[in-house]
């Protein structure tokens, strides 16, 4: 297996790329938000609808690059056991549920 630097570098390659598509999809809603319109009704005020294309598209493309090499990287970093991740995925699926209703509830007290 690769050493860990290798992995935490990739790992941070594919962190940094998350937060640059994050902030090109953001800066267009805070304009839109700022204008107090809809990012329906906002229009192209910052980006072109091309250039919003090739963004979403490049995006879609980089996340999903991001995820195979994830999967790839933990299942290379020992020998996988299915039977392991069997038993582990109702508790991770309960984690994420109780997670979302947290949000949720904190969220609306909040507002």
């Amino acid at each position: 297996m690769r050493s860990p630097f290798v992995v935490a570098s990739v790992f941070s390659l594919v962190l940094l790329a998350r937060l640059l598509f994050t902030v090109l999809f953001i800066v267009p809603a805070f304009v839109c938000l700022t204008n107090d319109t809809t990012t329906e009704t906002c229009g192209n005020a910052v980006f072109k609808q091309d250039t919003k294309n090739t963004v979403n598209m490049a995006g879609t493309l980089v996340e999903a690059g991001n995820s195979f090499v994830m999967v790839i990287l933990i299942f290379r970093w020992e020998k996988f056991k299915v039977t392991n991740f069997l038993r582990a995925a109702p508790r991770l699926a309960l984690y994420v549920n109780f997670m979302g209703v947290l949000v949720k509830e904190f969220g609306l007290s909040v507002i």
